[in-house]
Protein backbone atom coordinates (compact mmCIF):
# COMPACT_ATOMS: atom_id res chain seq x y z
CA UNK A 1 0.00 0.00 0.00
CA UNK A 2 1.21 3.45 -0.40
CA UNK A 3 1.47 5.71 2.23
CA UNK A 4 0.09 9.32 1.81
CA UNK A 5 3.23 10.70 1.96
CA UNK A 6 4.59 8.71 -0.90
CA UNK A 7 1.26 9.41 -3.25
CA UNK A 8 1.64 13.55 -2.71
CA UNK A 9 5.49 13.31 -3.25
CA UNK A 10 4.61 12.23 -6.50
CA UNK A 11 1.89 15.21 -7.74
CA UNK A 12 1.70 17.14 -10.15
CA UNK A 13 0.41 21.11 -9.13
CA UNK A 14 -1.06 23.42 -11.38
CA UNK A 15 -0.73 26.56 -9.36
CA UNK A 16 -1.47 30.21 -9.62
CA UNK A 17 0.14 32.90 -8.59
CA UNK A 18 -0.93 32.59 -4.43
CA UNK A 19 0.71 29.82 -3.46
CA UNK A 20 3.97 31.12 -5.50
CA UNK A 21 4.00 34.12 -3.54
CA UNK A 22 3.20 32.44 -0.11
CA UNK A 23 6.09 30.38 -0.31
CA UNK A 24 8.21 32.86 -1.36
CA UNK A 25 7.16 35.22 1.67
CA UNK A 26 8.36 32.55 3.83
CA UNK A 27 11.55 31.07 2.04
CA UNK A 28 10.04 27.73 1.91
CA UNK A 29 9.71 27.02 -1.90
CA UNK A 30 11.73 24.07 -0.69
CA UNK A 31 8.53 22.61 1.08
CA UNK A 32 6.37 22.78 -2.57
CA UNK A 33 9.80 20.62 -3.61
CA UNK A 34 8.88 18.03 -0.81
CA UNK A 35 5.50 17.61 -1.95
CA UNK A 36 5.55 18.06 -5.86
CA UNK A 37 7.46 16.64 -8.38
CA UNK A 38 6.75 20.14 -10.68
CA UNK A 39 4.54 22.86 -10.35
CA UNK A 40 3.02 24.32 -14.14
CA UNK A 41 2.63 28.01 -14.42
CA UNK A 42 1.27 30.10 -17.21
CA UNK A 43 3.55 32.95 -18.69
CA UNK A 44 1.11 35.96 -17.75
CA UNK A 45 1.67 34.19 -14.10
CA UNK A 46 5.32 35.51 -14.53
CA UNK A 47 4.11 38.67 -15.70
CA UNK A 48 2.02 39.43 -12.38
CA UNK A 49 4.78 37.94 -10.04
CA UNK A 50 7.45 40.24 -11.93
CA UNK A 51 4.44 43.19 -11.46
CA UNK A 52 4.22 42.24 -7.42
CA UNK A 53 8.16 42.85 -7.09
CA UNK A 54 8.67 38.73 -6.69
CA UNK A 55 10.70 38.86 -10.72
CA UNK A 56 14.19 37.82 -8.97
CA UNK A 57 12.30 35.13 -7.02
CA UNK A 58 10.97 33.84 -9.80
CA UNK A 59 13.49 33.65 -12.20
CA UNK A 60 15.52 31.64 -10.03
CA UNK A 61 12.83 29.49 -9.31
CA UNK A 62 12.41 28.71 -12.81
CA UNK A 63 16.63 28.57 -14.20
CA UNK A 64 16.88 26.35 -11.08
CA UNK A 65 14.33 24.20 -13.04
CA UNK A 66 13.56 21.73 -10.86
CA UNK A 67 10.17 22.83 -9.41
CA UNK A 68 8.75 25.44 -11.76
CA UNK A 69 7.45 24.65 -15.17
CA UNK A 70 5.96 27.30 -17.53
CA UNK A 71 3.62 25.98 -19.88
CA UNK A 72 1.49 28.21 -22.54
CA UNK A 73 -2.19 27.60 -22.48
CA UNK A 74 -4.03 27.21 -26.11
CA UNK A 75 -6.75 28.70 -26.77
CA UNK A 76 -9.63 26.32 -25.37
CA UNK A 77 -7.84 26.21 -22.40
CA UNK A 78 -7.21 30.21 -21.58
CA UNK A 79 -11.16 30.34 -22.46
CA UNK A 80 -11.77 27.75 -19.97
CA UNK A 81 -9.38 29.23 -17.23
CA UNK A 82 -11.44 33.03 -18.13
CA UNK A 83 -14.66 31.30 -17.37
CA UNK A 84 -13.41 29.65 -14.30
CA UNK A 85 -11.87 33.60 -13.24
CA UNK A 86 -15.18 34.90 -14.04
CA UNK A 87 -17.19 32.47 -11.74
CA UNK A 88 -14.65 33.12 -9.17
CA UNK A 89 -15.24 36.73 -9.47
CA UNK A 90 -18.74 36.99 -9.19
CA UNK A 91 -18.60 35.58 -5.75
CA UNK A 92 -16.30 38.00 -4.83
CA UNK A 93 -16.01 41.28 -3.63
CA UNK A 94 -14.55 42.53 -7.00
CA UNK A 95 -16.85 41.68 -9.71
CA UNK A 96 -14.53 42.58 -12.34
CA UNK A 97 -12.63 39.08 -13.31
CA UNK A 98 -9.60 40.61 -15.32
CA UNK A 99 -8.47 42.09 -11.69
CA UNK A 100 -8.20 41.17 -8.11
CA UNK A 101 -6.54 42.99 -5.11
CA UNK A 102 -2.47 43.28 -6.09
CA UNK A 103 0.15 43.45 -3.16
CA UNK A 104 3.51 44.78 -4.24
CA UNK A 105 6.23 42.88 -1.97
Amino acid sequence: MVSNQDRISKEIAISNTGPIISAFQCGKLGLLKEYFIVIYITASEICELKNLGWGNDIDKAISDGDIIVVESLIPSEKKYAECIAQKIAKKSTDPNWKSHPKQKR
